[in-house]
């Protein structure tokens, strides 16, 4: 039986199930960049064990949702993350492969679509020895640039898109959104402290916007005593 915790003081409950994934901090820092409060639809692709979707309808009463995940497991954790915080009657998991976005969704029906995708390509020399660690950090289902097409279908006219990726392939990602219509409209480089240069990225872009791009200040994690940054620390709902 699954043992559920508190994401954080008087949050919802999640359980860190060991048939899917491990919550990573990427995950924790796309929810927030993400979670403005202003959408009423949203889809994870790729969903993991559900943390994005937990975390959005927690703090958005009245969003519903929906996540496709392609590991039965990692979907069936998501499915009782999401019953154990009654989110069900708002929220649809999705056992499927991505590529079959046109079965899965309706064009055009969301206004937030969110995804923390493979970092890498395949056969770049960062594969793993188990399918599920490579699935999650090798392309080897959907590239980036059909998860961007993907996107672009499934978001409303002037909907909003927001993915994190590894600096590297900052130049990339930026083409491939804009290919697919998805404008770049925020940026947000995360590094470890001042002092570091930043290894991952936090992008939103939207269907069809008109071109403007602002660049936020970097989210360091770290600060100069080493200690968390208050940023870091009110992310993740610590007492500051």
């Amino acid at each position: 039986m699954s043992e559920f915790k508190e994401l954080w003081p008087d949050g919802p409950i999640f359980s860190y199930s060991e048939r899917g994934f491990a919550l990573g901090m990427d995950s924790v820092l796309l929810s927030d960049f993400a979670d403005r409060g202003n959408f009423s639809r949203a889809a994870d692709l790729g969903c993991g064990t559900g943390f994005l979707l937990v975390s959005l309808l927690y703090n958005n009463p009245k969003l519903s949702a929906v996540g496709a995940e392609i590991n039965k497991s990692a979907a069936l954790s998501a499915e009782e993350n999401i019953r154990a915080n009654s989110f069900d009657d708002r929220c649809e998991i999705i056992c499927s492969d991505l590529r079959n976005y046109k079965e899965i969704f309706a064009p055009g029906s969301f206004d937030l679509v969110l995804c923390n995708p493979p970092y890498f390509k395949k056969g770049c020399g960062y594969s793993a020895s188990d399918e599920k660690t490579k699935i999650a950090r090798e392309d080897l289902h959907l590239d980036l640039d059909e998860i961007c097409f993907c996107a672009s279908y499934i978001c409303k006219n002037r909907g909003s898109f927001c993915m994190v990726m590894r600096t590297e392939r900052l130049s990339e990602t930026i083409c491939t959104l804009s290919k697919h219509r998805l404008e770049p409209k925020r940026l947000r480089f995360i590094a470890k402290d001042e002092k570091t240069a930043p290894k991952l990225f936090l992008i939103e872009a939207r269907l069809n916007a008109g071109v403007g791009l602002s660049v936020l200040p970097n989210l360091y994690l770290y600060d100069k005593n080493g200690d968390y940054s208050p940023e870091y620390r009110r992310i993740y709902h610590l007492e500051v």
